[in-house]
């Protein structure tokens, strides 16, 4: 009996015909497909699950965020390499022998200290303005205490211990102390006026407060035979007076201005490091110029007076045209030498540069 609509009943071959058709039309279907396409819907696929799943993302944050704070830590408790010592150090002459008297010494040679009732000292703080060679000396004193056979770990915290998040400063500061536990090493606390900024009553910021108090308990664990902690400073009265008191940071040394023995002496080994010849007339001047002027100042000023001269032996400024090995080095040869006329010329620049920065 027909059906309504008209149509009849298919037989169950008619059904397995049809069937046959739709999957032969789809496998060409598929196959018409490119294989770059079906990438794509694949990774889009996966991107999409991925981002649309909660657990993944979570997942994924937290192991970006883990991975982060092990990166923090390991920038913070990264060992350093001194990259200066005393012997190239210019001035400072009095300074750098007390160094090595009061505090190389008895640390190198502590069972000839102790045999002399000489105390390691716990703590050394370093003052004075930006330029002078704080970090300098704490280097040379790292390659003194090594050239003299101690193999010393060497810690620098320059504020990469200093983190955003609640408490991780602290944990970092524990970290970091630690790892000088296992000594002999030197561990140099950089800008101690930010790490350990003098707290006040008006302070209501509790972060510093923890941050002052935790470095205050580490300082006290250390063992003075087995670290000796160095700090420096540009403004000693930020420092939070609790960190100065005997016992903790029991030497303060301050380091001056190059006097003008100094200041020949560093002129003498940077004008040699860029093999300059200067004359003696030429010298008394610059020394005579420089006054009030710190080391890294002069380094600047030998850097400026070099390139001039590279200038003049250069008119068009293209100093890295390829030439021969010949004509090189009667390039440099003439570079070498310093006229009257430019190293006014820079000293006076450089001066009035200076004057108006501090303005």
């Amino acid at each position: 009996m027909p059906r309504r609509g008209g149509n009849k009943r298919k037989s169950s071959s008619q059904r397995k015909a049809v069937t046959v058709a739709r999957k032969k039309t789809s496998n060409k279907q598929r196959q018409s497909i490119p294989r770059a396409a079906k990438r794509h819907a694949t990774d889009t696929t996966d991107t999409t699950e991925a981002t649309t799943s909660p657990g993944c993302s979570k997942n994924k944050r937290s192991n970006l965020s883990s991975a982060a704070e092990s990166q923090d830590k390991k920038v913070c408790i990264t060992q350093q390499v001194p990259r200066h010592s005393f012997d190239g150090l210019g001035g400072m002459k009095d300074l750098k022998g007390e160094i090595r008297r009061t505090i190389v010494r008895p640390f190198a040679h502590q069972n000839l200290a102790a045999f002399y009732n000489i105390d390691t000292p716990r703590g050394v703080l370093l003052v004075g303005v930006p330029g002078t060679g704080k970090t300098a000396i704490v280097d040379s004193i790292v390659t003194d205490l090594r050239t003299l056979g101690l193999n010393v770990r060497y810690y620098q915290e320059t504020g990469s211990c200093m983190s955003k998040y609640y408490g991780e400063t602290e944990g970092n500061i524990r970290d970091l102390f630690q790892a000088a536990h296992a000594g002999p090493t030197v561990l140099f606390l950089d800008e101690l006026d930010g790490i350990g900024k003098a707290r006040s009553g008006n302070d209501t910021s509790s972060v510093n407060q923890t941050v002052v108090t935790t470095l205050l308990s580490e300082i006290n664990s250390l063992d003075p035979s087995k670290v000796l902690l160095i700090a420096a400073t540009n403004n000693e009265a930020h420092v939070d007076p609790a960190l100065k008191r005997a016992g903790r940071f029991d030497r303060i040394i301050h380091v001056p201005l190059p006097d003008p023995e100094s200041r020949r002496e560093i002129f003498n080994l940077y004008f040699q490091k860029k093999e300059l010849e200067i004359t003696e007339k030429q010298m008394d001047m610059i020394v005579k110029s420089t006054d009030g002027l710190t080391g890294s100042d002069l380094k600047c000023l030998v850097e400026r007076v070099h390139f001039r001269a590279i200038e003049r032996v250069f008119p068009s400024g293209i100093w890295w045209t390829k030439l021969s090995e010949k004509e090189m080095e009667k390039k440099k040869k003439s570079a070498s030498k310093i006229l009257d006329n430019e190293l006014n010329a820079v000293i006076e620049q450089y001066l009035k540069d200076r004057n108006n920065e501090d303005n």
